[in-house]
């Protein structure tokens, strides 16, 4: 009898281990391109705890071209950034977090010009060391990443299979009316 419950005691831990080396595999495979895009201390910026705000931005006119001051980003076009709106302790702020770490809200093989997008929101993960801005196009379909040293978008992406969910996301947090935004 004693031999049967060392076997038993073997095969969980056997099961323990096969199962938490399935897990690990599948979460790596979820999120490895969404990792890889984002960089590693940006990954760690949005999927970990930190604060984080979002800007809504206009585009500036040639008249304006002048302007300077750290409420311009130039993502191809210069945007003018409104007051920052502090997104850290809102109502779904984990499931964004675990949404733009996914890889399969991205089409990957769909890369945009950043400079022909009308980027509307900016969202800024940021601690106290480091920040990782991320652009959204006006219809939530497209995504990129500014490097906070030069403020252009590195790389942008087609993210419409997260475009409803971010619209819906948007509309309960008073951001957009979710009907209008297109």
């Amino acid at each position: 009898m004693g031999q049967s419950g060392t076997k038993l005691v073997f095969v969980l831990a056997g099961l323990a281990l096969s199962a938490g080396v399935i897990s690990w595999w599948y979460r790596y495979e979820a999120a490895h391109e969404a990792t890889m895009y984002w960089g590693v201390e940006a990954s760690r910026l949005i999927s970990q705890p930190s604060e984080v705000e979002i800007y809504e931005l206009a585009l500036l006119g040639a008249e304006s071209a002048a302007e300077e001051g750290t409420g311009v980003l130039e993502l191809g076009r210069r945007y003018r950034a409104a007051e920052p709106r502090g997104l850290t302790n809102a109502r779904g702020m984990v499931h964004l977090r675990h949404a733009l770490m996914s890889d399969r809200n991205y089409e990957w093989d769909a890369p945009v010009d950043p400079a022909e997008i009308d980027w509307r929101w900016c969202l800024r993960f940021f601690d106290s060391q480091h920040e990782i801005r991320v652009v959204l196009a006006a219809d939530l379909a497209a995504i990129g990443r500014v490097v906070a040293a030069d403020q252009t978008p590195v790389e942008a992406f087609s993210c419409s299979p997260l475009s409803e969910s971010l619209r819906a996301y948007f509309a309960a947090l008073g951001l957009e009316d979710a009907s209008t935004a297109e």
